[in-house]
């Protein structure tokens, strides 16, 4: 029996104009129709969702995230002695919780479990959003990521269990051997370190990572396996060696200079700014952050957003993510407030919508799937109260989610 969700204002995440009194028909898992009440005929007998006062809006996406199961961000060598077993039990809840906050898909850049928990939702064993996942990152030894205070010895050990956020490779030969360990564990991207980290003691944002050989194997193994890699890259020499390999997105890209967003706009490179972890680094004031984290997340705060403003204006493709982790004041549920933010440093508001629904979709391959709220797609549905182009922080309240023609969550009135 088909389903006819009314609303009040439609935001397909196409960037076209809203539409005033929307009508969505779904069956199944699939939109079949979607216009005005006018437009799009309803069979007496479908099944009617009244969402009459409510502004509808695609699924949205987080195009960057981490559940590893991390209980805190103190020490982040936890997530080396947790057994993965209790770290994926861990994510099930995070998963569900970013769900019901409307996050429909979601990209996961970092850790082992992610891919096994997709592999649980998908056979309706848990609850959560739909995930394209990376497995461990690779980081080169000594790089960022890579935590010194751990003997290498117990690293290797590590490595072989499956744990941690990376794994260390060294030389274009064993970068090509991990990528295809990564296909092979059922990864859909890779992630790669191509500079320092924030939380990385010994290497600060600046620090250059991996050799350009090494970046060109990476890349070029993942692209002939047809895989795209996203690069965490702070430093300006780390993302343009990430650019001249051709990874598909550059996470952070803080201090990206002109000729790195000239190169972005030729390659159509994507750039994931993640405000929301430095945002809420910065107002915990250190609480449950490391003073050396806090320390550099304020050196890059300032540089960040100037650079990131000057790519958004000169047409490089924005990518809506968080970076959130797990554990406060970094938990999953609120990651809405990247929007937030994306509108704070100077997006328009129907670009910040656009970013986190349709170009997340196509950031993250699902184009062909989800992403906009057309006919064909799967529905990914939510509801908000208000309207987002003129108060982006209605989404941090969503009370009503669907996906793929399932409802997840109606809170009503």
């Amino acid at each position: 029996m088909a389903t006819a969700i009314k609303g009040k204002l439609l935001l397909d995440g196409t960037g076209g104009k809203p539409l005033s009194n929307p009508v969505i028909l779904v069956e199944g898992d699939t939109i079949v129709a979607a216009g005005t009440a006018d437009d799009v005929p309803v069979d007496p007998e479908a099944q009617v969702i009244d969402l009459s006062d409510k502004t509808i809006l695609p699924g949205l996406m987080d195009a960057h995230i981490h559940l590893v199961g991390l209980k805190s961000m103190e020490d982040m060598a936890e997530l080396i002695r947790t057994p993965p077993p209790l770290s994926a039990l861990r994510t099930t809840v995070e998963a569900r919780r970013l769900l019901e906050a409307g996050f429909t898909s979601v990209r996961t850049v970092g850790g082992p479990t992610a891919i096994f928990l997709k592999q649980a939702i998908e056979e309706g064993v848990v609850s959560g959003p739909r995930i394209m996942a990376s497995g461990r990152s690779f980081i080169q030894t000594s790089g960022g990521g890579d935590p010194w205070d751990i003997p290498l010895e117990l690293m290797e050990i590590a490595a072989s269990l499956g744990r941690g956020l990376a794994e260390t490779v060294d030389g274009p030969v064993e970068c090509r051997k991990g990528v295809r360990r990564r296909l092979r564990e059922g990864a859909d991207l890779i992630k790669i370190l191509t500079t320092g980290a924030v939380f990385s003691k010994e290497n600060p944002p600046t620090r250059v990572g991996f050799t350009q050989p090494e970046i060109d194997a990476l890349v070029d193994e993942a692209h002939r396996m047809g895989l795209k890699v996203a690069a965490h890259a702070h430093g300006t020499e780390g993302i343009r060696s990430a650019l001249l390999a051709g990874v598909d997105s550059i996470e952070h890209g803080t201090y990206l200079d002109d000729e790195c967003i000239e190169l972005m706009l030729k390659q159509g490179t994507y750039l994931v700014p993640t405000f929301a972890i430095f945002k809420r680094v910065m107002d915990t004031a250190g609480d449950d952050v490391p003073e050396y984290a806090m320390r550099q997340g304020l050196q890059v705060h300032e540089t960040h957003e100037r650079n990131f403003l000057k790519a958004y204006r000169a047409g490089v493709k924005i990518g809506c993510g968080t970076d959130f982790v797990g554990p406060p004041p970094i938990e999953h549920g609120p990651n809405a407030v990247e929007l937030v933010y994306l509108v704070e440093a100077g997006m328009t508001p129907m670009d910040v919508i656009v970013s986190a629904t349709g170009g997340n979709a196509d950031l993250l391959a699902l184009a062909e799937k989800t992403g906009t709220i057309t006919t064909g797609k799967l529905a990914d549905i939510i509801a908000v109260d208000g309207n987002p182009l003129d108060d982006m922080q209605t989404l941090l309240n969503v009370p009503f989610v669907m996906k793929g023609g399932e409802v997840v969550k109606h809170v009503s009135d």
